[in-house]
């Protein structure tokens, strides 16, 4: 009797034993799961915190000329000699008078999108009875409706291209300082002769690096 008490005791210690290493696996089990979605949850909000390097390292070349591939696109073609950049035409793109804005057709805020994922913008214009040119004039106006300092730290260069563009260097630079002030973002210079341009050049290089 007494040996068979015994029996029944050493089997209920190895059920009970048992059933706690069981539940002790299954409670590990669990935990690993509920702590893999932190981890990968984790990696994901660190990914999101890191800066688009590619898009803050972008160059933009604008170009302001009714020709896309002009004298102008030449003129930033030499300021971007073994630099990668994105040109935009102004041409190529409806953007409306201010106060004129129609909001299906209005391609605006495209050209906004595209300065503001970029760390330099170089803006070249032709120079249209002594002063830049209309699409750039329009660009520019219509900016004036977005100082929200989406801007803000962007290095800003200038190429100004004609045959004689004395009479509207100083205007027109006149106008991106002030664009560029008001944006807070930095005049980094002007360029109209190849010299101006080799000499920007080396400034834009830095930069973009």
């Amino acid at each position: 009797m007494q040996r068979r008490t015994v029996l029944s005791i050493v089997f209920i210690s190895i059920l009970i034993l048992g059933g706690l290493i069981i539940w002790k696996e299954y409670s590990d089990s669990q935990a690993r799961t509920k702590e893999q979605p932190q981890k990968i949850s984790r990696q994901t909000f660190e990914k999101k915190r890191q800066p688009n390097r590619r898009a803050l390292n972008q160059q933009l070349f604008i170009n302001a000329s009714q020709n896309q591939n002009g004298n102008t696109a030449a003129l930033g073609r030499r300021l971007l000699e073994n630099i990668k950049y994105k040109q935009i035409n102004l041409v190529d793109y409806h953007i409306h008078q201010i106060g004129q804005v129609s909001a299906n057709k209005d391609q605006f805020n495209v050209v906004f999108k595209n300065m503001k994922s970029s760390k330099n913008i170089i803006i070249g214009t032709p120079v249209y009875w002594s002063d830049m040119s209309g699409y750039l004039k329009t660009l520019f106006d219509r900016m004036g409706e977005h100082e929200d300092g989406s801007l803000r730290g962007k290095n800003v260069y200038l190429v100004i291209q004609g045959s004689d563009p004395s009479d509207a260097i100083i205007p027109i630079t006149h106008v991106v300082k002030h664009l560029s002030d008001t944006f807070q973002m930095n005049f980094i210079g002007e360029a109209t002769t190849d010299e101006q341009v080799a000499n920007l050049h080396d400034k834009l290089f830095q930069n973009s690096r």
